[in-house]
């Protein structure tokens, strides 16, 4: 399916995300963004879908997939992951992404809702009255600037109970200052994948 898409789709976006920075990322993703296709998603979905076995079917103190959050959602992969891992176990789960850049290609992927909201507006208390068992990012987070990170992510640590973060580096790490407790991490090919418990978390607001 992966595959089919991306010849249905064809771009001249590099494989390099370093090459196609080299102009800045908004730039990048306002030309590109509604034809974007992530070249690791193959790699991005097996890594993300190990993760939800071993936090989701293996632990106690599991993720709660019953409402999730796909954070910076791109095309979607993030999503078709969590909605092929529930499926297969009749499993609710109630999935929506955010992209301020990419949100009608995350729709048409996932046929789910997409809104436009980005880190800043986040920083600004955008997601305040709402509420997720998971949120999860993938291929976004490092892209946050190092002042607004801290910040970015105390927000969410009063929005969501679990968050998982996907990425082609080890970095960036969340630490306890903004809210979150590391849970747990695995490596599936040079695909880095961390879940990390919030601090603040409260059903009730």
């Amino acid at each position: 399916q992966i595959l089919a898409w991306m010849t249905q789709n064809p771009t001249s976006v590099s494989h390099s995300f370093r090459s196609n920075y080299s102009h800045g990322v908004a730039n990048f993703y306002q030309q590109h963004g509604q034809h974007y296709f992530n070249p690791h998603e193959f790699e991005l979905r097996k890594a993300l879908r190990a993760g939800l076995i071993k936090w989701k079917d293996n632990q106690q103190d599991s993720l709660d997939l019953s409402t999730v959050l796909d954070l910076a959602a791109g095309g979607g992969e993030a999503t078709l992951c969590v909605l092929e891992y529930v499926a297969q176990r009749a499993q609710e789960c109630s999935i929506e992404g955010a992209d301020p850049f990419t949100h009608e290609l995350y729709k048409s992927r996932t046929e789910k809702e997409c809104s436009q909201t980005s880190f800043e507006e986040i920083d600004r208390g955008a997601y305040q009255d709402r509420r997720f068992g998971t949120i999860i990012c993938s291929y976004a987070l490092h892209l946050i600037e190092d002042s607004r990170l801290l910040s970015v992510m105390m927000q969410l640590s009063f929005v969501g109970k679990w968050f998982i973060v996907v990425s082609p580096h080890k970095k960036p790490h969340l630490t306890l200052d903004m809210g979150w407790l590391l849970k747990d991490e695995i490596v599936v090919e040079r695909v880095h994948v961390r879940c990390y418990k919030s601090l603040f978390y409260s059903d009730v607001w």
